[in-house]
């Protein structure tokens, strides 16, 4: 794992360990939402910043960015590895962020929207 003594943001920390060392395992998930018997899905560095630079993409496609106003932008979503996506990318298209954790599930926030 690589040393990190100088101070970065984030988005910066995730982008070198992509680079640096894109196979080492950031996260495991549950592969069902039901159960842990399915087994798990493993998310490498290098894919985690692959996806956190599409959703920053998206993000300043469709709400432009924010670097010199730090406009807000609340994110409401079960707890999974998007939530982290999404608030990586979110910082990387100039936003803050506020997350309303909760423990609903997928279907309930279809549901809400």
């Amino acid at each position: 794992m690589a040393d990190f003594t100088h101070q970065s943001l984030i988005p910066t920390l995730i982008d070198e360990l992509a680079t640096n060392e894109p196979n080492t395992l950031w996260a495991e998930y549950p592969s069902s939402a039901l159960t842990y018997t399915d087994g798990f899905k493993q998310i490498a560095y290098a894919q985690f910043a692959k996806a956190v630079n599409g959703c920053a993409h998206f993000i300043t496609r469709a709400l432009g960015r924010r670097r010199e106003t730090g406009e807000p932008l609340a994110w409401l979503a079960p707890n999974d590895p998007r939530c982290t996506i999404a608030l990586v990318a979110a910082m990387k298209a100039g936003f803050k962020v506020g997350y309303l954790f909760s423990p609903i599930t997928v279907q309930r926030v279809v549901d809400i929207c």
